[in-house]
């Protein structure tokens, strides 16, 4: 790129790296919610508690599940959304539109425990996404 990095600081790259990593108040920032009940209020309070204990490697791929990069774009946001009909407890996953950076949970979490380890399962088995082509 030329000359274009003789303008820019040490200072000012760590500043953007550091506004781009997956840490959890970035994560956390950068989730765009609108429960419109209890329910939803409760999931969406699962998912930030979640992301507050996940480690950077963690955070990173449920960024790339999002929104298909491991970076999170200052001023982009992940719209969370809650699935409008309930998924039966064999079939609760979560699923995401990474070209649309949005995640669609299961309205039908029993507990933050049931929550946590459907989160953590999918995840951390990246070889489980599905990926489909929106019609």
């Amino acid at each position: 790129m030329g000359s274009f990095w003789d303008g820019v600081s040490a200072e000012e790259i760590h500043a953007l790296y550091m506004c781009c990593t997956p840490t959890p108040n970035n994560v956390i920032r950068s989730l765009f919610f609108k429960p419109l009940n209890q329910q939803e209020k409760k999931i969406a309070r699962w998912l930030v508690r979640s992301v507050k204990s996940q480690d950077h490697k963690s955070l990173g791929r449920f960024i790339r599940f999002c929104t298909g990069s491991d970076l999170v774009y200052p001023g982009k946001f992940v719209k969370v959304q809650i699935a409008t009909e309930p998924m039966s407890d064999l079939a609760i996953r979560p699923q995401a539109q990474a070209c649309f950076n949005i995640i669609t949970l299961s309205k039908n979490y029993r507990s933050y425990a049931h929550f946590l380890n459907n989160i953590d399962f999918y995840m951390h088995n990246p070889q489980m996404w599905e990926f489909h082509d929106q019609q």
